[in-house]
Order: structure tokens, then C-alpha cells, then sequence
């Protein structure tokens, strides 16, 4: 992670324009900020600017309701092989995925099997 700065998941959560009594959509950001503030601050500053906020006109006190939450980092494990030939014969490789939106695994044959 870049020194000072950390993922945050800021949900912006707005009644529905359908008439269902009490049902709420919701807009999630995943954006880098050094603080929880500077992340809303970011996320509005894109959210605002949105054709549902205008059409909904949710700029009206109490519309809009958000959550700011740090995304903690985590340690990822890959599946373990069962059986101690597979173990010995293979490999798990962990690669980033083309979009870079996930982890991937790869199966590798160990060298000299």
C-alpha cells in the first residue's frame, strides 16, 4: 500500500423512486484516501455530480445515507492439495487476474517430475 493512503468502501444509500415502502438503493465507491473524511469527501464529489442523484433530486437533508469503512488488509489462502503425491508433483501459483480484479490460481508441474 502507498505510505498514508488506504482503501475505503463508501456506500451511499438513497430511497428507491419506485413507491416500496421503505426501499433503498445503494452506489458503492472503492476509492484510495488517508482518511475516512477525505473518502466521503471524494465519493460525493463523484456521486453528486450523477444523473440519479439530480433526477432524484436526493440533495434534500437526510436522502442520502453513508457509510464510510476501511478496508482492512487481509492475508488470501490458496487451497491446500489433500494428497501428499499431488503435493509433491505440483504447484499453486497465485497471478493477478487480466483486469486486475481478482487473484487467480495456476496449477504447475514441479520441475524434474
Amino acid at each position: 500500500m502507498v505510505d498514508g493512503y488506504y482503501l475505503w468502501k463508501v456506500t451511499f444509500s438513497y430511497p428507491s423512486p419506485e413507491d416500496r415502502a421503505g426501499a433503498r438503493l445503494r452506489k458503492v465507491y472503492t476509492v484510495l484516501a488517508r482518511d475516512k473524511d477525505k473518502a466521503e469527501t471524494k465519493s460525493f464529489a463523484h456521486f453528486s455530480e450523477t444523473t440519479t442523484y439530480t433526477d432524484l433530486r436526493l440533495s434534500r437533508e437526510g436522502m442520502v445515507q453513508t457509510t464510510v469503512t476501511k478496508i482492512e488488509r487481509k492475508k488470501i489462502a490458496l487451497p491446500r492439495l489433500t494428497l501428499a503425491g499431488d503435493r509433491d508433483d505440483f504447484s499453486i501459483v497465485p497471478r493477478l487476474s487480466a483486469d486486475n480484479s481478482s487473484l487467480e490460481y495456476l496449477v504447475t508441474e514441479r520441475k524434474g517430475k
